[in-house]
């Protein structure tokens, strides 16, 4: 295989990279250590924060290849080899923090105030120690992968193209979860925006949410659902619940099963989310209504006015009588 292969090919470039944190952690820990024993040295110190400055970068930059390397595995890989890759890319995603971290322990020992010097140098050589550890946990995952699974090689495509299909029923799919029939006056009545989003929000969006989802699969808006992740399918085919990837991740049958290392779905979660498809997927956010506010407290009615009291009855008083004339 030429180099310019190599270059193109994710699986080959992630093998070729990944062996650059792995020489470079084997190195700093000697010269952490080396460099806090003989602390006056500058110049090892400033080897060592060189070298975990790089190695950082290095990590982040195989972390990156070996996401192009994971869209090539195929989407029904044992949950065996699913843990394993897991775990593989965890362990990765730590490497690059944790060198990074220790760069920087390294730097602060250049502070000249002798007993915090020797505290942070301290911290430095258990960065320096872990950093190996876990460099040396994801290199052995890897090699799984590899010479055990065959991932990343011509066998896995082999594999991959002799491993038949399980229908429902079979042995082997007793782990998927299980469906009920689809009733599409029930399907009807499920809402997108009541009734999906919670179970999204609540077990998907951590892992499926911009700006950088897992998977290149943000699960946020209709749009991006009826997209196709890395791995697999169309997330949403409205009308085919069961072709749609994020119900057959949810049930196990694509690997791994989601969500990743959590408890699964419930079967109602799951049946209220193939009811939705099989109705087409309606995204009814504008149009839902609004929860009911309850009725606001009735106005109390103002107390009657008390009756205004009677004026005292006034007696007319008779008109005086003419005086009597005499001469009338």
């Amino acid at each position: 295989m030429s180099i310019l292969d190599t270059l193109t090919n994710p699986s080959m470039l992630h093998a070729a990279l990944v062996h650059l944190p792995i020489a470079l952690s084997m190195l700093g820990l000697p010269l952490v250590l080396l460099s806090a024993w003989l602390h006056k040295n500058a110049t090892l110190r400033l080897l060592a924060v060189g070298l975990y400055v790089l190695m950082a970068a290095t990590s982040y930059v195989a972390e990156e290849t070996g996401e192009d390397a994971r869209g090539k595995i195929p989407v029904d890989i044992s949950s065996e080899i699913a843990h394993v890759v897991s775990d593989h890319e965890e362990l990765a995603e730590k490497v690059k923090g944790l060198a990074a971290v220790t760069a920087v322990l390294l730097l602060l020992c250049f502070v000249n105030q002798e007993s915090f010097r020797r505290a942070v140098s301290l911290f430095a050589c258990c960065g320096a120690l872990a950093s190996a550890i876990l460099v040396a946990l994801a290199a052995h995952h890897g090699g799984e992968l590899v010479y055990v699974h065959g991932i990343g090689t011509g066998l896995m495509d082999d594999h991959a193209a002799r491993q038949p299909k399980l229908e429902e029923g079979e042995a082997g799919s007793e782990d998927w979860i299980p469906i009920r029939a689809v009733d599409m006056a029930a399907a009807k009545a499920v809402s997108y925006t009541r009734d999906i989003v919670p179970i999204f929000e609540d077990r998907c969006y951590s892992c499926h949410e911009s700006p950088d989802p897992d998977g290149d699969y943000d699960m946020t808006t209709i749009e991006n659902l009826l997209k196709a992740g890395e791995k697999a399918g169309p997330g949403i085919v409205p009308g085919e619940p069961d072709e749609s990837s994020v119900v057959q991740y949810i049930r196990g049958i694509l690997q791994p099963r989601m969500p990743k290392k959590k408890a699964p779905l419930s079967e109602d979660d799951l049946h209220t989310i193939r009811l939705w498809i099989a109705a087409g997927a309606i995204d009814d956010t504008a149009t839902a209504a609004p929860a009911a506010e309850p009725d606001p407290e009735p106005a109390r009615p103002l107390p009657a006015a008390a009756p205004a009291p009677a004026a005292p009855a006034t007696e007319t008083p008779a008109p005086a009588e003419a005086p009597f004339d005499p001469f009338g």
